[in-house]
């Protein structure tokens, strides 16, 4: 997971980088920030405005300023975070969509991150807590993923190990258990049968 320091940064430095993923840690910190962001901005004119009946100097005039600053990277990690999920970021515009739009990007962006896909390969940080989509013929099993990837395993890894137990096994994995199923049985059967009885 990607740590909360890590996340803001990322959501300053990439914020013109529309291509590439964002994981869903580093999107809802990011938004965690842009949250804190704008609830103290409004809560700092509300106190000003209590006990003075005025608004901050200034406020009015920075709005336009911040506004940008804030909403450009907002956009940029919401695109991400849309890529990460196999989605265009063509889907942005559903937003646009009275009551129902932000509701329907609201479940895309807490999706869990597609493997490998047309916008590059899956944030390291979140790869372990893919969830499995089904067993492709390439598929490995997650035990075997994960000692690729130098890490320990997960409980994500068990869980996808177990959805896939039902699931008929493939032409590719019918064929490797027949070849070591008839190599056991030509070193261990075969080889104890040619022995000659004494």
């Amino acid at each position: 997971m990607v740590p909360p320091h890590t996340a803001f940064a990322r959501f300053f430095t990439r914020a013109l980088d529309f291509s590439g993923r964002s994981s869903r840690a580093e999107f809802w910190w990011a938004q965690t920030l842009f949250l804190l962001i704008l609830v103290s901005l409004v809560a700092a004119n509300l106190v000003s405005v209590m006990h003075t009946g005025v608004m901050l100097p200034g406020f009015l005039a920075a709005m336009p300023i911040i506004s940008p600053l804030l909403m450009i990277p907002q956009l940029s990690s919401q695109a991400r975070r849309l890529h990460d999920t196999g989605r265009s970021a063509l889907w942005l515009l559903v937003g646009l969509v009275p009551l129902i739009g932000g509701a329907i990007l609201l479940v895309m962006f807490a999706l869990p991150s597609d493997r490998d896909n047309r916008f590059g390969p899956a944030p390291d940080e979140d790869a372990a807590r893919t969830m499995p989509t089904g067993l492709s013929d390439t598929a490995e099993p997650a035990a075997k993923r994960s000692r690729k990837r130098n890490r320990r395993p997960t409980a994500w890894d068990g869980y996808a190990m177990l959805t896939q137990l039902d699931l008929p096994p493939s032409p590719q994995m019918q064929a490797a258990r027949k070849a070591e199923v008839s190599d056991y049985y030509r070193r261990n059967i075969l080889k104890k049968s040619e022995i000659p009885a004494g």
